[in-house]
């Protein structure tokens, strides 16, 4: 994988927009970034921003921790 890529997931990772990421990254505009994100992960850049500040740690252990005993 380009650097480019690491790099514009970390900045959205920080929640960065995704405007600035692609700025930032030299791109032309947001869509040239949208189209080539898309195509290295499946998933567009705001979709990818807004599930990784979701806490997923937090949110299995609210429904699945700590786990039902077997003996119980």
């Amino acid at each position: 994988m380009p650097a480019w890529l690491s790099e514009a997931r970390r900045r959205l990772r920080r929640g960065q927009s995704v405007a600035g990421v692609a700025h930032a990254l030299g791109f032309a505009d947001q869509a040239h970034f949208h189209s080539h994100f898309a195509v290295a992960y499946a998933v567009t850049p705001g979709r990818y921003r807004r599930l990784s500040q979701i806490n997923i740690w937090s949110v299995a252990t609210r429904c699945c921790w700590p786990p039902a005993s077997p003996w119980s």
